[in-house]
C-alpha cells in the first residue's frame, strides 16, 4: 500500500511531478486518486471501471444510468467504484456493493473551474447525475478540488432521473423529439409523460416546420436545451454534501480532508425530500 500518499506534502509533490512530466486524466487517477483511496478505505475494492462497456458477461447498469440493454443508450461509465463484492464478469452474479463512483478530472481541466458545482461545465455535472441515480453517493475531484454528493432517496433520484430523460431525448433528435416514432426503454417511461407536457410548451403539436424562421425554432431549441441543463444542475446542486480545496502547507485543514473522506463512506444521509 502506498501510505506516502497520506502525507499532504507527499500528495503535492506527486501531483506537481505528474504535471511536470505526463499531464493526463489517468496518470493521476493511477498515481493520486486510487492509491489515496486505497489507504483511505481498506478493505474496499478500489477499482477502475473507467474502460468498461457492454459485453456478453458485463453489465454497467450497477453503477451507471441508462442501463445499458440498449448499446445505443449505454451510460457513461465513472473512473472508480469503490465496493465489495465486484467482479467483473457481473451479468449473472450477485449484485455487487458499491458504495461511492468517482470522477477524476485533470486539475487544469476548464470542466471543474469555478468554487460551485453550478460553476461546472455540463459534462461533470451530467456524469454525477448518471451516477447517482444507481449509487447514494459519488465524489467528483480534480486532485485540487474535491466534491461530494449523496443521493439516497427514491423521489429524489426519480427527479434527477427525469431531468435526464429529457436532455437525453433532447440530444437524439435535432429538432423537437418525435416521441411517437421513439421506442422509449422501461428506464424512460417514468419521464415519458412529463417530457411531452414540456416540449409542447414549446412546440405546440410538435409542428415545428410551421412554426417560424430556422433562426426562431433554433432559438427556441436552445431555450429548450438550456432549461433542461440547467434543471440537471440544480437538482445536482441539491445532492452536494461537502467541498474541499487541497491546502498549499495547512496540516490541520489536510487532516480534516482525510477525516471526511473516511466518514463519507459511512455516513447515512437523509432523503432531501424528506428534510
Amino acid at each position: 500500500m502506498d501510505t506516502e500518499i497520506l502525507t499532504l506534502e507527499n500528495y503535492r509533490a506527486r501531483i506537481q511531478a505528474i504535471t511536470e512530466e505526463s499531464p493526463v486524466e489517468m496518470v493521476y487517477q493511477t498515481r493520486v486518486i486510487q492509491p489515496l483511496l486505497e489507504c483511505v478505505y481498506p478493505g474496499y475494492q478500489i477499482v477502475d471501471v473507467s474502460w468498461t462497456s457492454k459485453t456478453d458477461i458485463h453489465t454497467k447498469k450497477y453503477y451507471t444510468f441508462p442501463a445499458d440493454e440498449d448499446k445505443t443508450i449505454e451510460g457513461t461509465s465513472p473512473d472508480i467504484i469503490i465496493a465489495t463484492g465486484y467482479k467483473h464478469a457481473n451479468q449473472n452474479t450477485e449484485p455487487p456493493c458499491i458504495k461511492i463512483a468517482v470522477e477524476v478530472k485533470c486539475p487544469a481541466s476548464k470542466e471543474v473551474e469555478g468554487k460551485d458545482t453550478l460553476e461546472f461545465k455540463m459534462h461533470p455535472i451530467d456524469e454525477i447525475a448518471r451516477y447517482i441515480q444507481v449509487i447514494d453517493k459519488v465524489i467528483l475531484t480534480n486532485c485540487n478540488k474535491w466534491f461530494f454528493y449523496a443521493c439516497t432517496g427514491k423521489k429524489d433520484k426519480d427527479e434527477i432521473r427525469e431531468a435526464v430523460v429529457k436532455d437525453y431525448l433532447r440530444y437524439i433528435t435535432p429538432y423537437p423529439p418525435y416521441l411517437n416514432t421513439r421506442n422509449i426503454s422501461e428506464e424512460f417511461e417514468l419521464a415519458e409523460q412529463a417530457l411531452k407536457t414540456y416540449i409542447e410548451k414549446y412546440y405546440k403539436a410538435l409542428k415545428w416546420k410551421e412554426h417560424g424562421s430556422a433562426t426562431d425554432r433554433l432559438e427556441q431549441y436552445r431555450k429548450y436545451r438550456d432549461e433542461i441543463q440547467q434543471d440537471i444542475a440544480s437538482k445536482v446542486k441539491k445532492c452536494e454534501v461537502s467541498r474541499f480545496k487541497i491546502p498549499m502547507e495547512n496540516i490541520n485543514e489536510w487532516d480534516k480532508f482525510l477525516s471526511f473522506l473516511r466518514e463519507f463512506l459511512k455516513i447515512e444521509f437523509i432523503p432531501k425530500s424528506k428534510v
